[in-house]
């Protein structure tokens, strides 16, 4: 009877602290909708890009809907080098002196596949001008479009990494663009900053 008396308690104590384990698990990895800190992010890469020659007379938007991976087939379990999602890998071509992304951004492509399995919307911030993602251009002709996805932070939340598309079209010239590319951003005293960029254009 003795045994049995301490048997109970035991086992609800190691049922609530497994439930508690669980819990926490699912608060430290379960995907939220976009941060404010990725909307910080967003914001720079809009200022930056529109320092861009290409978009001289533009004023950019953001679509109001992320985008989501081409190819969602990553093994998000791996514990210590993540595999890197090939619209975050960095070639020769882009730039051989650029750090390895492990090296700039720890867990940051763990994070970013982990994001962008599905598309987010996004909801309108001060610092960042939306466009609807059914009609993206159907605005006027001095908006040029940017689609992001989200953002993949590394654990100490100072380096970022994301993906774009903006839309360098000119109606005027009948020139169709599109500048394809992923930027790495870092903190610094408070302030997120366009660390590399590479695009291409198509």
């Amino acid at each position: 009877m003795t045994s049995r008396k301490i048997f109970a308690p035991a086992l609800a104590f190691v049922i609530t602290l497994a439930l508690v384990l669980v819990y926490g698990w699912y608060k430290l990895t379960a995907v939220r909708e976009p941060t404010a800190d990725e909307y910080l992010v967003y914001a720079s890469l809009v200022r930056h890009i529109a320092t861009d020659d290409l978009f001289a007379r533009k004023r950019l938007a953001v679509v109001n809907q992320t985008m989501s991976l081409s190819l969602p087939n990553y093994d998000l379990m791996a514990p210590y080098q993540p595999p890197t999602p090939s619209e975050l890998k960095i070639t020769v071509i882009d730039d051989s002196s650029f750090a390895d992304l492990r090296d700039f951004c720890g867990r940051c492509a763990k994070d970013f596949v982990a994001k962008n399995l599905k598309n987010w919307s996004l909801r309108p911030s001060p610092d960042l001008s939306l466009v609807d993602a059914v009609q993206p251009r159907m605005q006027e002709r001095i908006v040029a479009v940017v689609s992001v996805s989200r953002v993949g932070f590394n654990l100490s939340h100072n380096r970022a990494a994301l993906a774009f598309e903006a839309d360098c079209s000119d109606a005027e010239k009948s020139l169709l663009c599109l500048e394809i590319g992923k930027a790495f951003l870092k903190l610094e005293n408070g302030r997120w900053t366009v660390e590399r960029l590479f695009a291409t254009l198509h």
